[in-house]
């Protein structure tokens, strides 16, 4: 269990315990739990990052500074993304996210490395769902660009993340006003 604290000398600082598994020269395993602690800049950060540590415990593995970890994958984001948005959005909403997100993986493919995110990517990818004759692509660029400035904007989550900046015009929007005639 990870825990937040602050303190007015040192700031927010996040502390929590990992076990450690080694193989000694005779073949005999040995468990030791090691006590770690990270200081986070702000309470969001140190919230976050309990978040995550608590979610890699729960999967069986030890959390991981941002420079250990390898550069993200697009389905990596997609499962935090997602998972955060369980926590604060409707349920129908959340899989709406899921579904849609599923959708760009499929596209992209889940081991797509999240650096390689762009608007270029963004307008190919709308290109495609025109192409397949989806009628609101709006919305799902719109929630891949979510996800990506979700991932952007918590590095100790997302390894390698670009800054997101995605393209207004992704979708191919038009200045011409329509007619209703």
């Amino acid at each position: 269990m990870a825990t937040a604290r602050h303190r007015p000398e040192r700031g927010w600082t996040v502390r929590w315990s990992e076990l450690e598994v080694t193989q000694n020269a005779d073949g005999t395993v040995s468990r030791r739990w090691r006590d770690r602690e990270k200081a986070c800049p702000n309470e969001r950060a140190a919230l976050d990052l309990v978040d995550e540590i608590e979610a890699r415990t729960k999967l069986g593995q030890n959390w991981k500074p941002e420079r250990e970890q390898a550069v993200s994958t697009i389905g990596a984001i997609h499962e935090g993304f997602i998972a955060a948005s369980r926590r604060s959005r409707k349920r129908r909403t959340a899989r709406f996210h899921g579904s849609t997100l599923q959708r760009f993986e499929t596209w992209a493919g889940e081991d797509f490395p999240a650096s390689s995110l762009s608007a270029d990517l963004l307008r190919r990818y709308a290109d495609h769902l025109r192409a397949e004759g989806i009628s609101t692509l709006s919305r799902y660029v719109a929630v891949v660009e979510q996800a990506w400035e979700w991932a952007s904007k918590s590095p100790t989550k997302c390894a390698g993340v670009p800054p997101s900046s995605p393209s207004r015009d992704a979708c191919g929007s038009s200045d011409t006003p329509r007619s209703d005639s």
